[in-house]
């Protein structure tokens, strides 16, 4: 979209198409953004390579950098893996302004090794010999630990109670400890959804999410 000084950057989940989002990008668009969507080959977890990640945050953060150099705001959206990989932009990043988010929380190597979802993938790094705590080394740089350093720009977290791939409890800890540190976190939680369903309800609610947003960062 020409002509705006507003910019949307969208990272995809696990297995995630940018299709997926077509209904947030009409969105995102008819409110002058334009919009930048990021989707991403789940090798990055399913090959037991620890260096993969890292390359692709890496290959994220390089192509973001060029791309959105012209834009006063920048808002990052993303759910799942799609929003850990966007908090990296959010840390690095003094255009990003805010973020909305959905299911993330819990830091990757943990949801690796506890969720039932990426058995097949622990398998593979623990072959390689990457087990959680050597994971979570090869990891530091694009982890998302509790109580460290976050960013200075508000963001938006929907979590569901019910989630079994990235932990109610584990990630609303870490959001707590953001918050502890001086990070604006707004944290939306439903009782009776897991990570589809939490996922599913944030694309169907994110002009509502929108708004809330832009009065976070009114304040």
């Amino acid at each position: 979209m020409a002509n705006t000084t507003k910019c949307a950057c969208i990272i995809t989940g696990y297995r995630g198409k940018i299709a997926s989002y077509n209904k947030v990008i009409k969105l995102l668009n008819d409110k002058g953004y334009s919009v930048i969507a990021y989707e991403h080959n789940p090798i990055v977890i399913t090959k037991g390579d620890p260096a993969l990640l890292p390359k692709l945050v890496h290959e994220i953060c390089e192509d973001f950098a060029k791309r959105t150099v012209t834009f006063e705001e920048v808002m990052c959206v993303g759910a799942s893996i799609g929003a850990g990989l966007c908090f990296a932009l959010q840390r690095q990043f003094t255009n990003v302004t805010c973020g909305i988010y959905a299911g993330a929380g819990v830091s990757p190597p943990a949801t690796i090794y506890e969720a039932p979802l990426f058995f097949i993938s622990r398998k593979k790094f623990a072959k390689a010999g990457y087990n959680k705590t050597k994971l979570l080394q090869a990891w530091a740089d694009v982890d998302i630990l509790p109580g460290n350093n976050f960013a200075s720009t508000p963001f938006i977290m929907a979590l569901g109670k019910k989630d079994r791939i990235v932990k109610f409890e584990k990630a609303l800890n870490t959001l707590h400890a953001w918050k502890t540190n001086g990070q604006d976190i707004q944290i939306i939680t439903k009782d009776n959804l897991g990570h589809i369903g939490i996922i599913r309800w944030y694309k169907k609610h994110f002009k509502e999410l929108l708004a809330e947003s832009e009065k976070m960062r009114s304040v």
